[in-house]
């Protein structure tokens, strides 16, 4: 047993990452074509900017959708095989979050120790 903030930020299962908010979980094929590794990872919605970075995984895809829920937006990007869809989660304090729209073309980038390796 963890803690709460344990549970969340370091999910040992995907049964878990799923269970204790919202995960992107990326397959094995998913993970290796972007250099993670072998295993299944997860990935919570906020650890993910919509800017090209040097220093982080770089994904271009295309906004599919956009949910406004007050302080923030949820941004669903359709990725690239072997990558699965994306779920961003923006502040709506980002004025750049603002003039999304579904249909552009966006880059989600993280870190690759936002990522948490998955057990089955």
């Amino acid at each position: 047993i963890d803690t709460p903030e344990g549970l969340y930020e370091h999910p040992a299962t995907r049964y878990v990452a799923d269970f204790v908010g919202h995960s992107v979980v990326f397959e094995p094929d998913s993970a290796r074509a972007l250099g993670l590794g072998d295993s299944i990872y997860s990935l919570r919605p906020e650890r993910i900017q919509l800017a090209e970075r040097a220093d982080a995984i770089n994904i271009t895809g295309v906004i599919a959708e956009i949910i406004y829920s007050g302080a923030t937006r949820t941004v669903v990007i359709d990725a690239p095989a072997p990558h699965p869809r994306l779920t961003a989660t923006i502040p709506n304090s980002d004025r750049a979050a603002q003039s999304l729209q579904i249909g552009d073309t966006v880059t989600a980038s993280f870190r690759v120790d936002d990522s948490v390796p998955l057990t089955e």
